[in-house]
């Protein structure tokens, strides 16, 4: 689909599991002397790529640069064979770059269903981003770097500024859909960061279809609200859990070290969502925020425990 003069939009669908069918958009940007990519898709969308490409008379050699917004499966899957075929150069955060050069790695640090069916070779990097850097890709085409972690420690957004297009990845998170984040603060102030840069025509996220600006001003309200919500229900939770534990430790006359050795830690030897506190945690916001059906994600259990750990 074509998004502006330059920009054209293409999704990518593919299965996760036998019962979990997700989607990404990559974009393309069409200058007069190459074509230029934000993100790839996963492994095999290369020809889809390939074909889209043709339907307006490009190929894939003509692929001069890929601008990759993070390391997760769906955005850089079909990096290396894109690589392969066209010689393009390739570039990433210095924060995922051991995750794109790495896939085992990456694998190892943060396992998810058939992740070798969507990613399974790594791609070397020509370089790395500066955040507020200008790339001038060629004439009319130029794009700022954005820093926008929280999704992922190295996530990144890109300003194309001659066409008032802003590419978010998945900066944004989509009320409805499955919270997947680091970190909460840095979620937060990411939305911020694209909030503020103006002028922007369109919103170009890989989890949504192109927004207005109108219409991009109430997502970002959403997201905030949304991530927010969870926030404010994760403190909740956790402030009831530890009244209940002094009253319980109180009734069992325990000592004042045995009363916090309880409210801080019930099992010391787990951390994260095989904490039994933190379970206990993530089962109540999830009866609360009517998010049971995201219990069997391990991603979001991983990102309500990034709220629990900053409390």
């Amino acid at each position: 689909m074509k998004v502006s003069e330059h920009v054209h939009q293409l999704k990518i669908e593919f299965q996760v599991t036998e019962e979990i069918k997700r989607f990404v958009y990559i974009y393309l940007i069409f200058g007069k002397k190459g074509v230029y990519l934000i993100d790839t898709g996963v492994d095999g969308a290369e020809q889809l790529i390939r074909e889209y490409l043709e339907q307006y008379g490009r190929s894939l050699p003509m692929i001069k640069e890929i601008f990759l917004t993070h390391a997760h499966p769906d955005h850089l899957g079909a990096a290396y064979e894109l690589k392969k075929e066209s010689g393009c150069k390739v570039w990433g955060s210095k924060e995922e770059q051991k995750w794109m050069e790495d896939v085992n790695l990456e694998y190892k640090e943060r396992p998810i269903p058939n992740y070798y069916t969507l990613l399974n070779k790594s791609v070397k990097l020509d370089g790395t981003y500066v955040n507020g850097e200008f790339r001038k890709l060629e004439e009319g085409i130029t794009l700022q770097v954005l820093a926008t972690p929280g999704h992922s420690a190295g996530s990144t957004s890109f300003y194309f500024l001659e066409e008032q297009v802003i590419f978010v990845g998945d900066a944004i998170p989509i009320v409805g859909d499955i919270p997947i984040y680091t970190s909460f603060h840095d979620s937060m102030k990411s939305l911020r960061t694209i909030k503020n840069i103006k002028p922007v025509t369109w919103y170009c996220p890989a989890w949504g279809e192109v927004w207005s600006v109108e219409e991009g001003g109430i997502r970002i309200a959403q997201a905030e609200t949304f991530l927010q919500k969870i926030d404010d229900t994760v403190k909740k939770v956790r402030k009831e859990r530890i009244k209940e534990a002094r009253i319980e430790a109180r009734k069992e006359q325990e000592n004042q070290r045995e009363i916090e050795r309880q409210l801080v830690n019930e099992n010391t030897t787990e951390k994260g969502d095989n904490n039994i506190a933190n379970k206990k945690i993530i089962l109540e916001v999830c009866k609360r925020m009517n998010m049971e059906k995201f219990l069997m994600n391990p991603l979001f259990r991983r990102s309500l425990c990034a709220n629990i750990d900053n409390i």
